[in-house]
């Protein structure tokens, strides 16, 4: 695995209406701003880690809900 020491951005193709463009910051940021646009918002990585974990298990609750058999 290679260390971060410089930013690292790339344009992310159709994810919403228009393209993305996602910055990872060697200061353990992630960025995030519409192609063509200058607003970036920002996340701490470990708050991105935690908010997936909770989606998912958000979706395991709910298939188990609706009676599916999501592993929790």
């Amino acid at each position: 695995m290679t260390t971060l020491h410089a930013p690292v951005t790339r344009r992310v193709a159709g994810v919403v209406r228009e393209d993305l463009v996602v910055t990872l910051y060697p200061s353990h940021l992630l960025g995030i701003r519409a192609l063509r646009t200058r607003r970036e918002y920002t996340l701490p990585l470990a708050t991105i880690y935690r908010l997936a974990i909770e989606a998912d298990l958000a979706a395991r609750r709910a298939a188990r809900r609706k009676g599916g058999r999501g592993a929790l």
